[in-house]
């Protein structure tokens, strides 16, 4: 057989190809489309892991199934033979939703106080017979007898003593295994109660010390493993919550242009790095959260690149706002940034199970939601997918914390949405009084409005001095002006952030942290950090302005 032949052979063989790259999907199916070389009205099969889909070639030579995904890696072929024998390349979808359990839980409580945990409408998603351990957290104020610990419904007489009771819930079915976290409270009285998930908050968040940080800069060497090694140090300092700025692979050193949301950037460390200091922030007391960022992606997310090569055939297609075929949305100026589209399912489901995932695996405590306001105020489907995010996330671990980077004076934002959100009035008007053109009584007008009836009474502002968006206010305004401004900040109601290296004086933007502490500042803001979390009247409570003769 000649290679004339041959050549001769294949070039007879019609082409067949799917219109996608393939990459993450966070569904149970894919519609793919394709094109081939057939006459209209011929079959195409489309074969993955999960089975054959048949499609019809139209008049235009394209064809389109909604392919089943199984979890995991999926291999899609697309083939035909009518007479002439095809197959594609091969497209692979990795589908980051498993097998596991649905789980679902509610509380009930009785007239006489009997509690009753109530997992049965939990459900699998291949009707598989379902186990249940519920126990109760350690660490709760007093200990719980649990009457069927084995059981889907899981009943106990609520304790005397006051405080959050939390109870971890393991479902198992198969090889699979869910996991969640339910809350009762007990009130000064000893009457357990349910509380409402979309506006509550934990006990935590209200002493919260939040303290920021760039891992880059944080060290020379830019590693998480660093931030572990100084965990003593952020806990003698009185630090109760790290937030750390984004950990994935990113475009950018900020870290804020993100290609891959299921990943720890290589340059910061391994997986292992992180969960390792996720344990050691945990048994110092210390909570953690990582930053959010789905306002966006980077233009080189696999996402973007699949939707940029294909149009509107790609599948991607629709996870981002399109101005015109081929030119994306962005804010401002942020031309590499494309907007991500929260009117259509594709998004939302993804950008849950992606913020489930490092709950789940990793045991953090929450999230700082970056650009939170545009995708609130601007997005088609915005508000309700941040409401949504809220309920998913509270059914996991109830006592997660959702800090929004928006406007604490925009109420919207804490409709069954976030928990706290910036105080940036706070800022402006210290900086006035320093400059000379502003007043305390327009800062004390920032403090009685939070405290006020305007402000939702489950909603807390978060306020600061400098953040990684701003420079060093120590830079800006000297040494005495922000021993000042740190008294402030650590004796008004609210939660106080504290940017990495500002309780030593560091006055580079972004620059690694010297921690030589020339002005003596580390002292200095311990002894606030300790009044603080010792005198419960400077976190909250009634509030009555003095004014000076």
């Amino acid at each position: 057989f000649a290679l004339a032949d041959l050549d001769s052979s294949l070039a007879l063989w019609p082409d067949i190809r799917l219109l996608t790259d393939g990459s993450r999907w966070a569904g149970p199916t894919v519609l793919v489309k394709g094109e081939a070389a057939l006459e209209p009205g011929a079959t195409v099969r489309v074969t993955g892991l999960a089975g054959e889909v048949q499609a019809l070639v139209g008049p235009d030579s394209h064809f389109v199934a909604q392919v089943p995904l199984v979890p995991g890696e999926n291999r899609l072929l697309a083939s035909a033979d009518d007479g002439r024998p095809a197959l594609s390349e091969p497209v692979i979808f990795t589908r980051v939703t498993g097998n596991l359990p649905r789980v679902d839980w509610q509380v009930r409580v009785a007239p006489d106080g009997r509690v009753t945990l109530d997992a049965s409408a939990t459900a699998d998603p291949l009707g598989r017979s379902l186990g249940f351990r519920w126990k109760a957290d350690p660490c709760n104020p007093a200990a719980v007898v649990l009457q069927s610990p084995n059981s889907a419904t899981c009943p106990f007489q609520a304790p005397a003593v006051p405080g959050e009771y939390y109870f971890d819930l393991t479902v198992a079915a198969g090889e699979d295994t869910a996991r969640a976290r339910a809350v009762v409270l007990v009130d000064s009285v000893g009457t357990p109660t349910i509380p409402d998930l979309g506006t509550w908050h934990p006990a935590w968040v209200d002493s919260l010390i939040l303290y920021e940080i760039y891992p880059r800069s944080f060290s020379p060497a830019g590693k998480l493993r660093a931030i572990t090694g100084r965990m003593d140090e952020l806990a003698s300092l009185g630090v109760t919550g790290i937030w750390l700025m984004p950990i994935h692979p990113s475009a950018m050193t900020h870290g804020y242009w993100i290609t891959n949301y299921f990943a720890v950037n290589p340059q910061y460390g391994t997986e292992r790095d992180l969960r390792d200091l996720v344990r050691a922030a945990h048994a110092h007391g210390i909570r953690v959260i990582l930053d959010f960022v789905v306002q966006h992606t980077h233009f080189s997310h696999p996402f973007m690149r699949d939707a940029l090569a294909y149009g509107p055939a790609s599948p991607y297609y629709r996870f981002y706002l399109w101005k015109s075929p081929g030119e994306y949305e962005y804010l401002f100026d942020w031309r590499n940034l494309p907007s991500v589209n929260f009117a259509d399912s594709l998004a939302p489901d993804y950008f849950v199970e992606v913020a489930k995932y490092w709950v789940r695996e990793f045991d953090v405590d929450g999230y700082r939601c970056d650009v939170a306001w545009a995708i609130d105020n601007r997005r088609e489907g915005g508000p309700a997918f941040w409401q949504r995010l809220r309920q998913e996330l509270k059914k996991l671990k109830p006592d997660v914390f959702l800090l929004a980077e928006a406007p604490s004076t925009e109420s919207n934002h804490f409709d069954r949405k976030f928990d706290a959100a910036y105080d940036g009035w706070f800022l402006a008007e210290i900086q006035k009084l320093l400059s000379g053109t502003g007043s305390v009584r327009k800062l004390d007008e920032d403090l009685r409005y939070h405290l006020g009836s305007s402000f939702p009474r489950h909603a807390r502002p978060m306020r600061y001095l400098e953040n990684h968006d701003t420079d060093r206010f120590i830079a800006l305004y000297g040494e005495q002006a922000t021993r000042i401004a740190a008294t402030l900040l650590l004796t008004v109601p609210g939660i106080p952030l504290v940017e990495y290296g500002q309780e030593v004086g560091e006055r580079s933007h972004r620059g690694i942290v010297q921690w030589s502490d020339p002005h003596g500042l580390r002292p200095f803001y311990r002894k606030l950090i300790r009044l603080r979390r010792s005198v419960p009247a400077l976190r909250g409570g009634a509030f009555r302005t003095l004014w000076a003769a």
